[in-house]
């Protein structure tokens, strides 16, 4: 849950509520030239609901200001109340839609920040859905070979797999191997007496999630808002992360930040580590994030663009 990044087709993508920006150039897209019309008479900061598409059982159309001719205020203001609106009818997903040219003024930073900043962030699914009807093929072209090289390979199709040899069991069955487990038990027992005990190691764990984490922060000398914010991870996670000090984030999370703080591969996979993860060949989502790492690109919104192409979880918010 919380806010995560994707490139599709406004009017294809399915949610309970969507949220689009009274801009003309919409005019042009599937079902949303109604919308554009009842809401022609809207204010800068003002929204309406119109008539809903195959995908959404809600639409509202906010007048949101051009930026950066017009005052952010409004804009804030406009997408809250939005955001209001879907909630009191009991819309658990939540789409705002923006095209090519939000992306080229500051709509989506104002867009982003505000929505990161929104108090019930944590219990939605907030999607920020950049209009791409045909994807991004460019992309896919350079990752598919990156990709190719590293996924283990597979064995052929009807390939006859040899059956694992069988061990021999003996007169006494089962009860010999047990037998011969508990004399390696009490072998093990005897050359651990003067070991030490395990409680004793597990008051000497290494440094946590949360403690490299902040460490890292400062170290880079970015503001804890900085940092969460350019992960685009919500105030209220990084809150939780932060007071506690065995805090389990999921494995995109972790990601999000080593991207916000430009960690190199291996420091990466320090960071993983402390949360119990690394990063595999054997995986799609862990080969896209080694390509943009090894390259040193930390764009969120980049590498989620990647992910959604290959059908894969965005980085963000849990």
């Amino acid at each position: 849950m919380g806010l995560k990044l994707v490139y599709a087709d406004i009017s294809q993508f399915r949610c309970d509520a969507l949220i689009i920006p009274k801009y003309p150039d919409q005019n042009t897209i599937p079902f949303f030239n109604q919308a554009m019309q009842k809401a022609k008479d809207c204010a800068a900061g003002e929204f309406v609901f119109a008539e809903p598409t195959p995908n959404c059982r809600m639409l509202i159309v906010a007048a949101l200001p051009e930026l950066p001719t017009e005052n952010t205020e409004k804009t804030t203001d406009c997408l809250r109340n939005s955001l209001d609106a879907a909630v009191n009818r009991k819309c658990g997903k939540i789409g705002i839609g923006l095209t090519d040219m939000d992306l080229k003024s500051t709509m989506l930073e104002a867009s982003v920040q505000t929505i990161l900043e929104y108090p019930q962030l944590d219990a939605l699914d907030v999607y920020l859905i950049v209009h791409r009807p045909l994807g991004n093929d460019d992309l896919r072209r350079k990752l598919d070979p990156f990709i190719r090289s590293r996924l283990f390979p597979f064995p052929p199709p009807h390939t006859a797999m040899a059956a694992p040899e069988k061990r021999p069991v003996g007169i006494f069955g089962r009860r010999k191997t047990a037998f011969r487990r508990s004399e390696a038990m009490a072998e093990y027992e005897e050359m651990s007496e003067n070991a030490v005990s395990l409680d004793e190691r597990l008051k000497h764990l290494d440094e946590g999630f949360t403690e490299m984490l902040l460490r890292l922060i400062d170290e880079s000398g970015m503001k804890d808002s900085e940092c969460y914010k350019k992960a685009n991870v919500s105030r209220q996670l990084f809150s939780k992360i932060r007071s506690d000090l065995r805090y389990k984030p999921k494995k995109e999370t972790v990601l999000a930040f080593a991207l916000a703080l430009e960690l190199d591969l291996d420091q990466t996979n320090a960071l993983l580590r402390t949360a119990g993860y690394s990063l595999s060949h054997s995986n799609v989502f862990d080969i896209i994030l080694e390509y943009f790492i090894s390259r040193r690109i930390y764009n969120v919104f980049i590498i989620n663009e990647a992910l959604y192409q290959y059908d894969q979880p965005m980085l963000g918010s849990e």
